[in-house]
């Protein structure tokens, strides 16, 4: 697989398809999902990189014991698009620690060699974006792409900090999860952590309401959405006081 030269990939319908990126290593390489997929296994090996694309989900499902996986050890591009692995697959504390190694201190073009989730498109735009993620008891949406979430299945998907829900916009729902959590450590993405430092605090409140009434909607285009009962970042800050 030549790098410069990324293969489009698509498994087609039904669940007993895998992805494997750079088998046996050598050169760095990349294949991209550009369309809502379904898989039973992805191996990402050192030097492999799989983007999935704006507006684009891969589903991991669960099918067979034998070949379902998901292992990471290179690198997972969510260039503004979404993985929801079902449950079983990696806990929400690994896929933490893969976001954490491909954030790289918010310039979130991370690699590490025990595995990485990055985005490309965050990398490449000057917006307060990145990476978050979620179980499906604790996120706002039930379906993304086609495929329903489950309550404990796990969503990562690319979108704007602050969106704390994972609906895709940031809105009150987002500021009302980082009141609740404001001041607290041991806390993550789904409480308002959106830089993921465990605490929910001044910082997180910045970001939230720097992209107040923002919606990702890919990679050139963000939406500016209505806001009810608030009167933009300044009135958010208002409503901060009491907390602080």
């Amino acid at each position: 697989m030549d790098p410069a030269h990324p293969v489009i990939v698509n498994a087609g319908t039904g669940t007993h398809d895998q992805i494997e990126v750079n088998l046996g290593g050598g050169a760095p390489c990349t294949a991209i999902v550009e369309q809502n997929d379904e898989v039973n296994g992805i191996r990402l090996n050192p030097g492999g990189t799989l983007r999935v694309a704006a507006g684009a989900t891969l589903a991991k499902s669960q099918v067979s014991a034998v070949t379902n996986y998901v292992d990471i050890t290179g690198t997972l591009d969510l260039a503004g698009g979404a993985l929801l692995s079902r449950a079983g697959g990696p806990t929400p504390a690994q896929f933490r620690t893969m976001i954490t190694n491909g954030r790289n201190g918010g310039t979130w073009n991370g690699t590490s060699a025990s595995g990485a989730t990055n985005s490309s498109l965050a990398a490449s735009i000057p917006i307060s974006d990145g990476v978050g993620y979620g179980l499906g008891s604790e996120i706002a949406p039930s379906t993304i792409g086609g495929f329903s979430i489950g309550a404990n299945d796990t969503l990562l998907r690319y979108t704007r900090d602050g969106d704390a829900d994972l609906n895709g916009s940031v809105n009150l729902n987002d500021f009302n999860r980082v009141a609740a959590n404001f001041g607290q450590s041991n806390k993550v993405w789904v409480h308002g952590d959106s830089n993921y430092d465990g605490v929910v605090n001044l910082a997180d409140f910045n970001a939230l309401a720097g992209n107040f009434g923002q919606t990702a909607a890919g990679p050139d285009v963000f939406a500016r959405l209505p806001i009810s009962g608030i009167n933009g970042a300044d009135k958010l800050r208002d409503l901060l006081t009491d907390l602080t």
